[in-house]
C-alpha cells in the first residue's frame, strides 16, 4: 500500500542565483510512502494521515531559504523517515521557473528501508 499526494504547490525561497534569493518561487512536491503496517481498523488514528505528511513538507520547505533542490529533498526525506512508520518513500520536487525552455527542473529521491 502506498499513500501520499501529487503536485503540492508551495511558495519557497530557493536557488543559488542572486535574483532567486530575492524572490519566492513556486515548487511542486509529489510524495508516496509505504506504511510499515496496514491500518488495523477503519479509523484515521490507525493510519498515516497524509495531511501530516503535507504539514511536515511545508514546514521544511517554507521555513528557510534553500540553495539546492537536492538539499531540500534530502532534508524532507530524512524528516519523513524519522517521523513516520514507513518502509519506503519516493519524493519528487519540481521547480517550474528554473528553465525557460522546459516545463521544470526536478529532483527525485527515494528510500527503501524495508
Amino acid at each position: 500500500m502506498r499513500i501520499g499526494f501529487k503536485k503540492l504547490a508551495l511558495n519557497c525561497k530557493i536557488g543559488t542565483l542572486t535574483e532567486e534569493k530575492e524572490r519566492i518561487q513556486p515548487l511542486f512536491l509529489s510524495l508516496s510512502v509505504s506504511p510499515r503496517l496496514l491500518p488495523a481498523e477503519d479509523a484515521l488514528s490507525a493510519a498515516i494521515d497524509y495531511r501530516e505528511l503535507v504539514q511536515l513538507c511545508e514546514e521544511i520547505a517554507i521555513g528557510v531559504h534553500h540553495q539546492l533542490l537536492e538539499t531540500l529533498a534530502l532534508k524532507i526525506r530524512e524528516a519523513l523517515i524519522r517521523t513516520f512508520p514507513i518502509t519506503s518513500l519516493s519524493l519528487l520536487i519540481e521547480k517550474p521557473e528554473a528553465l525557460p525552455s522546459a516545463d521544470c527542473a526536478f529532483v527525485e529521491v527515494s528510500w527503501d528501508g524495508a
